[in-house]
């Protein structure tokens, strides 16, 4: 009985965060004239949560801004590939509300992690590899470049010695004679 009223309260805590969190938003978003209906996209998220009311209704139910703007990109990454704008408002909110420094970590967190890193990997190794073919393709025309500066430096060393030799064995005779 003691569990269950202990998770009881817990559910009606958190109903209670996010509406105030919600409320709260919404007051402040109509207050800068924001759209609630609309979608919110990256760069006005950004700009919201840099506002200084913003800042203190996020602060207050423990999420760090810093990690919250550091995060936009991931946060947006999954509406991208869904070819989508933004984001409506309810989710700006558990966006929010998901980023608050006292939530345990859960295995669907553990997950979305390694998928992050796994493409972080797959798009440092990519770029790794066209860096290097292009590095290559550099190299090889500086090699190409000196083996025509080589061959060309070879050709007039070849064409000076060939104009100080005597042409003919009678030019060499009539040079000794002389």
């Amino acid at each position: 009985l003691v569990d269950v009223v202990g998770v009881v309260s817990g559910v009606e805590k958190e109903s209670l965060t996010v509406a105030f969190v919600a409320g709260e938003l919404r007051d402040e978003l109509e207050k800068l004239g924001y759209n609630l209906e609309s979608q919110i996209t990256k760069f006005e998220f950004e700009q919201i949560i840099l506002e200084p009311r913003i800042v203190k209704i996020v602060e207050q139910v423990g999420v760090d801004v810093a990690i919250l703007c550091d995060m936009l990109d991931l946060l947006f990454e999954d509406l991208e590939k869904k070819q989508e704008v933004g984001m409506s408002f309810n989710s700006f909110v558990d966006s929010i509300l998901s980023m608050r420094g006292s939530n345990p970590a859960t295995v669907k967190d553990v997950k979305e992690q390694l998928r992050i890193i796994k493409l972080m990997i797959q798009e440092s190794n990519s770029t790794a590899v066209k860096r290097i073919i292009k590095e290559f393709e550099e190299f090889k025309l500086e090699i190409q470049e000196l083996r025509e500066d080589f061959k060309d430096e070879q050709d007039m060393t070849t064409r000076r010695v060939q104009s100080t030799l005597p042409a003919s064995s009678e030019e060499a005779m009539t040079m000794e004679e002389a």
